[in-house]
C-alpha cells in the first residue's frame, strides 16, 4: 500500500512537471514566424533542429552554403579591382614598369593584345603608378582625354580635356593616402587618392589620319616620375605595345580569389569599404595573412567562381533589368545604366550595373557616363540580332545607320569576342569599321549600311566586318562627340538583321 502510494505521488509529481514546463508561469505569445521547425526542406537539402538546435549535418549543409554563397558574391563585387589588377600585371609583364614607363599603341590597337573592348581608332596611352613609397608626378600632354582610377576602379581624377588642366596639359601630384610629408605649394594638379595603385589611361586623337604625329605628341610632353626626382627627372620609357600579344584580362576560376588577394595585400587596410573587405575575408582573403583555403573551401571556391562567372555573363549578355536597353525597339544597350559611373540610384548601390560594366569593360568617368551634346561619346552595345538571339560568326548580318548620324566626329563600330571581351582575332586589324574610312559607301539617302559576316557580301566590302564561323560575339557602337538626336533618342540605330 505505501509503495502504491509513493509510485502515484511520483506519477502526479511529474505529470505537474511536465504540465507547469508546457504552461510556464511566465509565457510568452511567440508568433508562429520567429520559430524553427524540426526539419525545413531546401533546396540544399532538409535541415534538422532539436528546439532550434541545428544538428550536425545542418551545421555542415548551412557553412557550405554560406561559404558558397560568399563566394559568389566576393566574385561579383571583385570583379573592379581584379580586372585593374590583371592591367597593371599586364602591363608589368609588357615592360610597363609602374613609376617609370608609359605604354602607347604606336600603331593603334589590334586583338593580338587582350583588352576589355578597346578600339582601333585612337593612340592609347596606358600605365599604373604606385604610391607606396610616396608621391607621383605625372605631367600630362594638352589635348587628350582620359581618367584616373584607384584599385577598386573607382573614379580618382580625370586628366586632359574634362580634367584639371582642361586640356592645355600640365603636372598632376598623386598623393597616397596617408601621407604627411611636405608637398610643393604650387605648379601640380594635387590629386589625393585612397589607394597606392592607380591606373591612368589617355587617349591622344589621330588628326587628319596622321598616327604618328599623335604618338610624337605624347613622347615629347608625357612623363612620369617620383617626387621626390622632381629637381631632376629621370627619363621616362615608352612602350609601343601594338600588336603585342599581352593579357589584362583578370581570370574566372579560381585563381581570380589569388589576384584578389594580391590587391588586398598591397593596400592600405582601409583602402575599401569595409563591408567589401568584410567579405573578402569572410572566405579567407585577410590583409597581412596567408591565403592558403584548406581542401573543403577550396573546392567550394572552384565551384563558387565558377556560378559567379556564369551570373556575370548572365547579367552582361542576358540582362534582366529593362533599364538596359536604349530603346525599348531596339537590341542595344547602355553600359552605364542610370548614367552613374558610381552606380548608385537614390542611395541604392546598382550591383549588377557594376557587374555589367565591368565585366564587360574598363575605365571609370563621369565623361563616359553622362555625356552631353557634342563632346565625349556616347556608347551602344549588343550580343544579338533583331530577333534577340545571340549573334553568330558564321552568320552574315547587316545593320543600317539613318542619315544623318548623329556624331560631331566619327562613329564606329567595333566586334569584340563574348569569350575575352576583347577585340575579336580575325584577319582585319581593326576588328571594325568607322567612318572616317576613305572609301566607306553610304547609300543614296546618305544612310551607311554596314555588313558582318565571315567573307564579304559581293557588292559590299568596304562596308564589311568580318567575323568567325564558330565564335560569338558582340559589337559596341560608338558616337564621338554625340549630337542631340541621340540624346532625345529622335535617331536610333537600326539592329543587326540576319541575312539569309
Amino acid at each position: 500500500m505505501i509503495r502504491t502510494a509513493t509510485v502515484g505521488l511520483a506519477l502526479f509529481v511529474a505529470a505537474t512537471s511536465a504540465f507547469a514546463q508546457d504552461n510556464p508561469k511566465y509565457k510568452a505569445d511567440v508568433p508562429v514566424e520567429i520559430t524553427t521547425p524540426e526539419t525545413v526542406e531546401t533546396r540544399i537539402g532538409t535541415l534538422k533542429f532539436f528546439d532550434g538546435l541545428p544538428d550536425d549535418a545542418t551545421v555542415s549543409k548551412a557553412y557550405d552554403q554560406l561559404d558558397f554563397s560568399r563566394g559568389i558574391q566576393a566574385f561579383l563585387s571583385g570583379i573592379p579591382a581584379a580586372s585593374l589588377h590583371a592591367m597593371c600585371t599586364g602591363f608589368e609583364g609588357a615592360g610597363i614598369t609602374s613609376n617609370k614607363a608609359i605604354g602607347i599603341t604606336e600603331e593603334l590597337m589590334d586583338a593580338r593584345s587582350l583588352f576589355l573592348t578597346p578600339n582601333a581608332t585612337t593612340v592609347y596611352n596606358f600605365f599604373c603608378i604606385d604610391l607606396s613609397n610616396g608621391p607621383i608626378v605625372v605631367e600630362v600632354p594638352p589635348g587628350v582625354l582620359g581618367p584616373v582610377d584607384d584599385a577598386f576602379f573607382r573614379f580618382v581624377t580625370d586628366v586632359g580635356l574634362t580634367g584639371p588642366d582642361q586640356g592645355k596639359g600640365g603636372k598632376y601630384l598623386f598623393v597616397p593616402p596617408g601621407y604627411s610629408g611636405e608637398l610643393p605649394p604650387d605648379g601640380y594638379f594635387v590629386t589625393k587618392t585612397p589607394t597606392y595603385t592607380n591606373l591612368i589611361f589617355f587617349r591622344a586623337f589621330v588628326e587628319n589620319n596622321d598616327v604618328q604625329a599623335a604618338v610624337k605628341h605624347v613622347k615629347d610632353h608625357a612623363k612620369v616620375y617620383p617626387l621626390s626626382a622632381a629637381a631632376s627627372p629621370p627619363a621616362t620609357t615608352f612602350v609601343d605595345i601594338s600588336g603585342k600579344q599581352i593579357n589584362t584580362v583578370h581570370a574566372n576560376d579560381f585563381k581570380f580569389y589569388e589576384e584578389i588577394n594580391d590587391v588586398i595585400q598591397h593596400e592600405p587596410g582601409d583602402a575599401f569599404d569595409p563591408e567589401i573587405v568584410g567579405l573578402f575575408a569572410s572566405i579567407g582573403i585577410k590583409k597581412g595573412q596567408p591565403f592558403a583555403p584548406d581542401k573543403r573551401m577550396k573546392a567550394i571556391l572552384v565551384d563558387a567562381v565558377a556560378v559567379g562567372n556564369a551570373a556575370a555573363r548572365s547579367i552582361l549578355f542576358a540582362t534582366r533589368d529593362p533599364r538596359v536597353k536604349f530603346f525599348p525597339d531596339r537590341q542595344w544597350g547602355n553600359g552605364f545604366i542610370g548614367n552613374s559611373y558610381a552606380f548608385m540610384n537614390n542611395g541604392e548601390r546598382m550591383l549588377d550595373a557594376r557587374t555589367l560594366f565591368h565585366y564587360a569593360a574598363t575605365g571609370i568617368t563621369p565623361a563616359m557616363a553622362a555625356a552631353k551634346p557634342g563632346t565625349g561619346s556616347a556608347y551602344a552595345f549588343t550580343a544579338r540580332d533583331a530577333t534577340g538571339t545571340f549573334l553568330d560568326g558564321g552568320k552574315t548580318y547587316s545593320i543600317t545607320l539613318p542619315a544623318p548620324v548623329p556624331a560631331k566626329q566619327f562613329w564606329s563600330f567595333t566586334v569584340y569576342d563574348s569569350q575575352t571581351r576583347s577585340m575579336l582575332e580575325t584577319d582585319q586589324k581593326a576588328a571594325g569599321i568607322d567612318s572616317n574610312k576613305t572609301d566607306l559607301q553610304a547609300n543614296a539617302d546618305g544612310s551607311y549600311s554596314i555588313w558582318f559576316a565571315p567573307q564579304p557580301p559581293a557588292g559590299h566590302e568596304a562596308n564589311w566586318v568580318q567575323t568567325r564561323p564558330g565564335k560569338s560575339w558582340q559589337v559596341i557602337l560608338r558616337l564621338y562627340a554625340p549630337l542631340e538626336p541621340w540624346f532625345d533618342k529622335s535617331w536610333k540605330p537600326g539592329d543587326l538583321e540576319l541575312v539569309e
